[in-house]
């Protein structure tokens, strides 16, 4: 009894891996449709032709660097290390005029490594990267905002920083007492 379910097994194994090599192993064919787009199939209708597929890219994956093989490349090799602070200097708090041109300033300690640059996110979408301590972002939209500034090496992020500001935009409210003709208050000298 045992024999038997284990050639059983044994079969439904074969039958699936010989299904998964005829499914890899069909032909895609390429037409035009009634719409003049083109079409992938791996059905032949009248005037489809097969393609030519060349192998798929593959790639081993990649281990990550453990704390031990960071700590072995010592401070110079190790980016992560090169800096000892990095802050964002402006804007902080409140923006008063979201309309009007922004700018980031950073403070980083030590200074920019070469080979190294600043990446600026405002709610996680780039907008801005440069070598300055001082990057121009652009208009900023209303509310609460969360900007990041990133130290970055190639495709490492050495070192990072983020802060929360809230954006306003003026407003075209006029107050009642100039809605109402009424000059607007002055105040006396010497009161």
């Amino acid at each position: 009894m045992d024999r038997f379910r284990w050639t059983r097994g044994l079969a439904a194994v074969g039958l699936i891996l010989w299904l998964a090599a005829s499914a890899m192993a069909e032909t895609i064919y390429r037409q035009q449709g009634p719409d003049g787009g083109v079409i992938y199939s791996d059905r032949p209708d009248a005037g489809a032709e097969p393609l030519e597929l060349g192998p798929v890219n593959t790639a081993p994956a990649m281990e990550p660097a453990g704390p031990e093989e960071a700590a072995d490349r010592g401070p110079e090799q190790s980016g992560a290390m090169s800096y000892r602070s990095l802050a964002i200097l402006t804007p902080a708090g409140t923006v008063a005029n979201g309309l009007a041109e922004q700018w980031v300033e950073v403070e980083l300690e030590p200074d920019l490594q070469p080979g190294h640059h600043l990446v600026v996110q405002v709610d996680g979408e780039q907008v801005a990267t440069g070598k300055e301590p001082r990057l121009a972002i652009g208009p900023l939209a209303r509310g609460r905002r969360h900007l990041a500034v990133q130290v970055v090496a190639g495709a490492e992020v050495l070192a990072s920083a983020e802060t929360e500001v809230f954006v306003y935009w003026p407003g075209k409210r006029r107050s009642a007492r100039s809605r109402s003709g009424s000059p607007p208050l002055v105040p006396r000298p010497g009161r």
